[in-house]
């Protein structure tokens, strides 16, 4: 049974306040470039553009990529424009390493879409559980796309397959089938997910937290949303909240694959809320910087990471 879920932020309003004064402090530093990562172990990989990709979107795309470091806690990071790719060096060890490099380079769109229907299975395994419920019970009459022919090919969505189950840019008003890995749990889950409800430009800010003084439970997302994104979210989780298992859930999308969908107890307002689920500092710093930062100008694509020790 899935543990996540997505809530109201229980903060008052003054930390709140400062909460987003921090995040304003970390947009405001472009200066990773200075830092000297000489004389210690570092890790460093290097993005390659798509063809066509200008001096200007490259620089673009390196202030994003000295965010998603900044707020994913890294210290002392490095993003360098060198002969039309980009190199991100950071200090190995704790906060970096290799591991704070994975996937940097993912573009960043996000979505958010109701689930229709959801089957979980062991990694490694194709064969996914019986769905919590079957997606011809969605509406026809209000998601049109649920088609035989996509439901046919829900069925036989193989997570286990690198590349599968993910959503096709363009297709946020389309019913898509997708993937997510679930390391916490070691199984993956597939989805029949609505039309997007909201993207990532409805988003304001996105912070890692652990629960507030007198809260259980693992590292927290805490999501503030813009006006009119505070709009739409407060209107589709007061229709979720009214559902049963699974289409009570939220799918966010990162790069067309499934980050989290979590549950809906209520109809959240006021523009923020935060999700739980026992994510590690690591998981939520993740998430959190890329929602955050959002699409990359131009494509990349990763070479293997490399880790050099100091002589």
């Amino acid at each position: 049974m899935d543990t996540r879920r997505i809530r109201r932020t229980p903060l008052p309003t003054l930390a709140v306040v400062a909460l987003t004064g921090t995040l304003l402090a970390a947009c405001g530093s472009e200066k990773a470039d200075d830092n000297d990562l000489s004389g210690g172990n570092t890790a460093s990989v290097l993005l390659h553009p798509a063809a066509g990709a200008d001096a200007g979107q490259l620089d673009e795309a390196a202030a994003v990529l000295r965010k998603r470091l900044e707020y994913a806690g890294v210290k002392n990071g490095k993003v360098t424009v060198e002969n039309g790719t980009i190199k991100v060096m950071v200090p190995d060890g704790p906060g970096g390493g290799a591991d704070a490099l994975q996937g940097i380079e993912k573009d960043g769109r996000l979505e958010f879409r109701p689930v229709l229907s959801a089957a979980r299975a062991p990694a490694g395994s194709g064969a996914p559980t019986p769905a919590d419920s079957a997606p011809q019970t969605a509406d026809p009459s209000k998601y049109p796309g649920v088609t035989p022919e996509l439901v046919a090919a829900y069925n036989a969505l193989d997570c286990t397959r690198p590349g599968t189950g993910t959503v096709n840019a363009g297709q946020s008003a389309q019913v898509v089938a997708a993937c997510e890995d679930k390391p916490q749990d070691g199984t993956l889950e597939r989805y029949l997910l609505a039309p997007a409800e909201l993207t990532g430009s409805d988003v304001q800010s996105a912070e890692a937290q652990t629960p507030p003084s007198g809260q259980s439970g693992g590292w927290q997302i805490a999501l503030k949303f813009t006006t009119s994104g505070a709009d739409k979210f407060t209107k589709v989780t007061g229709k979720l909240a009214d559902n049963s298992v699974p289409t009570n859930r939220f799918a966010i999308t990162l790069d067309g694959r499934v980050v989290i969908a979590p549950s809906v107890m209520q109809e959240l307002t006021g523009g923020e809320a935060v999700i739980t689920g026992q994510f590690t500092k690591s998981e939520a710093t993740r998430t959190a910087a890329v929602l955050r930062t959002g699409n990359l100008p131009v494509a990349l694509t990763a070479d293997p990471v490399v880790t050099n020790s100091a002589k």
